[in-house]
């Protein structure tokens, strides 16, 4: 068995954790859609949750076939990308619907901080990931990128005007968009 074989199914099962809260919560949601006052921002940030979701799950490939992991150290720093999603995919969506109902737009501005907070701890572990198990150069454009991203979730963290939140959300979903064709891997048979 070899390291990539070892290592993918234990991040897949976190990854597949991530996916499957997130579809269960819309779940729930639809299930009872007369007692939800919809918004569209949760369900924005949820399908963006979801591509970052495919996009890292996809990344481990890669990630596993050139990286060496020597020791449980090792493993636990990779394994903070998939947990770290989990944290803010679970956030994305509210997990039950109250008798009395439930407000989209609200449930999002009260969780608007732990949610941008994982966003934001996740962009700090990737190019810490990457710099200590790949011993790659660090790519300052990307760097720099997740940098104003992170800068722009804190700040946001203390805004309470919804229509700043889009904004924000459609960045990082033309973003996602983006980068999802970025990860070109060559399966071997």
């Amino acid at each position: 068995m070899t390291q990539s074989e070892y290592i993918l199914p234990f991040v897949s099962i976190i990854y597949s954790l991530s996916a499957a809260d997130l579809l269960v919560s819309l779940h729930r949601l639809l299930i009872n859609r007369a007692a939800v006052n919809w918004h569209f921002l949760p369900l924005l940030w949820a399908l963006v949750c979801f591509l970052m979701i495919i996009n890292g799950w996809w990344g481990m490939f890669h990630i596993t076939a050139t990286v060496q992991i020597e020791n449980a150290l090792d493993l636990l720093l990779l394994s903070l990308l998939p947990i770290t999603t989990f944290f803010f995919s679970a956030l994305a969506l509210p997990h039950d619907v109250p008798r009395e109902g439930l407000v989209m737009k609200r449930y999002f501005m009260d969780h608007v901080k732990p949610f941008y907070i994982t966003l934001i701890a996740y962009l700090v572990i990737i190019p810490l990931v990457f710099s200590h198990l790949a011993a790659t150069e660090i790519n300052l454009q990307n760097i720099l990128a997740n940098s104003v991203l992170c800068l722009c979730l804190l700040a946001m963290v203390f805004v309470k005007n919804i229509k700043a939140h889009t904004v924000l959300a459609l960045l990082v979903l033309l973003s996602m968009l983006g980068t999802l064709s970025d990860q070109g891997i060559v399966l071997s048979s």
